[in-house]
């Protein structure tokens, strides 16, 4: 190891003195992109000196920020890997399965969703796989808090889906390359940006091509969760939020008896009463 390299005293330095673990991630991230090139600052380095310095910064990753930051956040560790894993090194992945369970264990899921429209989901997922794909439960809820900080809420009947599955596909049953309705896993909710008198709101769902459904929460009047409908990331139309009664809809659409229907009465424009069309 070589410990006095400016590098490693840099990295060091950041570690100590940032008050978030993403002012050490963009360090890193700065060193790694010129290592794997052989690089420091522009000069390329010899590649025994190369090798030695990529090992020193690997060492005081998984002797230094690893038990510093898991302390903090396991997720602030998991990023920290995330970015290592970018850079195809892998050598401290084995920290990855304890880091997981402690962020688990800090952010544990609510009980799963029991409603019938989850039990006949699984059952169509089960019988005709390539209607319905669910994914799997999620073990931690950790993404509603990141989504949290970003100024995005989530309902808590939400997260009771996502602990039954992070996210499903469904398709028409007539027409099976028609995507109907799904929900994003947790990793790929997105942000639809304000406008139009809609507020920032977290994009949870697709209706299928070019339809997306989003969620956010009214929280200068009567706190109500709102449901807002999408075409083209242009807000449409609105309507208070009922997840089983979306699901059910999002089934129907599943099991149209034509795709023509999917335009007409099972349109997103009949459930959120948009008339005269888009």
């Amino acid at each position: 190891m070589t410990p006095n390299h400016p590098v490693l005293g840099g990295l060091r330095e950041t570690l100590a003195t940032s008050r978030s673990a993403s002012d050490f991630i963009e360090a890193l991230e700065s060193r790694l992109r010129q290592l794997v090139a052989d690089m420091v600052d522009g000069r390329v380095l010899p590649k025994p000196e190369a090798d030695a310095l990529r090992t020193s910064v690997i060492e005081l990753i998984a002797k230094e920020a690893i038990p510093k930051l898991r302390t903090r956040s396991p997720n602030d560790a998991l990023r920290v890997l995330d970015k290592l894993k970018a850079y195809g090194i892998a050598q401290i992945e084995s920290e990855r399965p304890s880091l997981e369970r402690e962020r688990a264990a800090r952010f544990p899921p609510p009980p799963a969703a029991s409603w019938p429209e989850v039990a006949e989901l699984r059952a169509v997922a089960e019988l005709q796989p390539d209607v319905c794909e669910l994914g799997s439960p999620v073990d931690s809820i950790y993404f509603a808090k990141e989504l949290k900080d970003d100024g995005l809420l989530i309902p808590g009947e939400l997260l009771e889906m996502y602990a039954a599955c992070d996210g499903f596909d469904l398709s028409c049953l007539v027409s099976k390359h028609v995507p109907v309705f799904s929900l994003l896993p947790a990793v790929s909710i997105d942000a639809s940006d304000e406008g139009d008198g809609y507020p920032r709101r977290a994009a949870v769902f697709q209706g299928g091509d070019e339809i997306r459904i989003s969620v956010y929460r009214d929280t200068e009047k009567k706190k109500q969760w709102w449901l807002v409908y999408e075409y083209e990331y242009e807000p449409v139309a609105q309507k208070l939020f009922d997840l089983r009664e979306l699901l059910r809809f999002g089934i129907q659409r599943m099991n149209a008896p034509a795709a023509d229907a999917l335009d007409d009465d099972l349109s997103w424009d009949k459930f959120f009463g948009v008339s005269g069309g888009r």
